[in-house]
Order: structure tokens, then C-alpha cells, then sequence
């Protein structure tokens, strides 16, 4: 269970963000439906990271731009999450499900909510431990985003900590993750320009090991960024630059990166409207 709901509690890096994924996309209109679909070539071998955004994945939305469902994939497009969200009257999420395709393993999520008391909680059951239930306990901040997440297993122990702070426009700045013993293990932070694009995410990982690695976006005219740098650990950065492919409605349906001059890496987005 704790494998799982780890998975949850770290993955879910979004959450209180949903109604926002369509802008994180970089896609205008009434989008229905995101399929990504992500082809490596001869010179990718060089590249330290591609944008995690261009992985192969699929996107529902509803009429009100929440995020409804997404799948990710294995290379070759062998599943490998399907993760779904239903929201009550108030835009809050009241149910996540999580099924781990591999495995075999699905995770239920229900919410509940005190939007006086800034509070809200949760209860995850899992198909591996039917019997068995764990719990969240969240702190909302003003703009009734979670501000603090407290993770519990089935028999109650505290599991970690997750701090979250948001702009001013109620996009994730900051998610801090701490273990049971109050260690930090995990902290990303986001900025944005003031159009609400990411400009840079610093990722920090101090577990057994430890990891860091920064990404740069750059943009000049258009809506999407031209450059994208990335910074790993004491490795030299590197400066992809990014061309484009727009549909009528002004989304790009496909991205090409190109490092020192030679493509790298193409990325094909599929979208439907409603």
C-alpha cells in the first residue's frame, strides 16, 4: 500500500490544479481531447531531458477545461497510468482514480471539504488491500488551494508532509515533500512570466541519492517558447531550440527539438474540440 499511495501522494503534483492544465499545455479553445505522441531520433542519445509536458500521454477535458482523465504510456504505447477526476458543484475534486495498468492495481481517492474551516480530507482504498484504508488530512489556503497535505497509511503513521505554495493567480509556485521523519526529500518550484508560462522549474530530489536539474523557457514573440534549457546536476546545459506546426485554432500540433543545429526529437499533438 505505501508503494501506492506514494505514488499518489508524490505523482499528483497538480492537484487543486486542474482547471489550469489546458493553459499548462500551451492550448487555446474548447479543447476536448490531448493525445501526445513523442518520436526520438539519432541525436536524442545526446539530449539530457525533453519537456515531461511532451511525453506520450492522453488528455480528456471537460467543457470547463478541468482535466477530466490522463493516461500515460511506456515507450511503444503500452499503458502504463490511467488516472480519472470527477468534481463536485463547487470545482472541487471529489473523486480520483488511479489504476496502475502493469500491475493490475487501481487507487480510489475520495474527497471531502469545510470550505469555512479551510479544510478538507481524504480516503484512499486500493485493489491490493481491500480491507484496508489510509487517509489524507488537507489544509486550504485563501484561495481554497491545498497549502498542506499530511499523508497517513492504513494504520494511521504518518507517512510525509507536503507544503504547497501558489501565485497570485492560483498556479503551483512551490511543492515541498518531507518523509516521516520531517526530512526534506523533494522540492520543485515554478515560475512564470506574466502570462502565466512556466519560464523555469528547479527540481530537487534528497532522498538516497540525489538528484537536481533545472529547465529555462525562452520566448519572443509567439505564444510558445523558442529555446528550452536544461541543467542537470554539474553537467553543462544544454539549448534546444524549438520549432513549430499550428492548427486553425492556433495550437501547435507538432514540435521539433533541435540540438546544436540537428533535430532531436518530434513531438505530435492530436487535438479534438468540442
Amino acid at each position: 500500500m505505501k508503494l501506492i499511495y506514494l505514488f499518489l501522494f508524490i505523482g499528483s503534483l497538480a492537484w487543486g490544479q486542474n482547471e489550469k492544465r489546458q493553459q499548462v499545455y500551451q492550448l487555446q479553445g474548447n479543447v476536448k481531447s490531448l493525445t501526445i505522441t513523442q518520436s526520438k531520433l539519432e541525436k536524442a542519445a545526446e539530449a539530457l531531458l525533453f519537456d515531461p509536458l511532451d511525453d506520450d500521454q492522453f488528455l480528456l477535458f471537460d467543457k470547463k477545461g478541468r482535466i477530466t482523465e490522463l493516461d500515460t504510456y511506456f515507450r511503444g504505447r503500452q499503458p502504463k497510468t490511467i488516472q480519472k477526476w470527477t468534481y463536485d458543484d463547487k470545482n472541487h475534486v471529489s473523486k480520483e482514480v488511479l489504476e496502475l495498468v502493469p500491475e493490475k492495481l487501481t487507487q480510489t481517492t475520495s474527497y471531502t471539504y469545510d470550505d469555512k474551516l479551510k479544510k478538507a480530507s481524504a480516503t484512499i482504498t486500493s485493489t491490493g488491500f481491500p480491507n484496508k484504508k489510509s487517509k489524507m488530512v488537507i489544509s486550504l489556503g485563501d484561495n481554497l488551494l491545498p497549502s498542506e497535505i499530511l499523508a497517513y497509511n492504513f494504520e494511521g503513521k504518518l507517512e510525509g508532509e507536503r507544503v504547497l505554495k501558489h501565485s497570485k493567480n492560483g498556479f503551483l509556485a512551490q511543492s515541498l515533500f518531507y518523509d516521516d521523519k520531517n526530512k526534506l526529500v523533494h522540492s520543485i518550484s515554478y515560475e512564470y512570466d506574466d502570462k502565466n508560462r512556466f519560464t523555469k522549474i528547479d527540481n530537487r530530489v534528497n532522498r538516497t541519492y540525489e538528484l537536481h536539474f533545472s529547465t529555462k523557457y525562452l520566448y519572443e514573440k509567439g505564444l510558445f517558447p523558442t529555446k528550452y534549457i536544461v541543467t542537470s546536476g554539474k553537467e553543462p546545459s544544454q539549448t534546444f531550440t524549438l520549432k513549430y506546426k499550428l492548427d486553425s485554432k492556433g495550437n501547435w500540433i507538432e514540435k521539433t527539438y533541435f540540438l546544436d543545429g540537428e533535430a532531436a526529437a518530434t513531438i505530435e499533438r492530436e487535438i479534438t474540440y468540442y
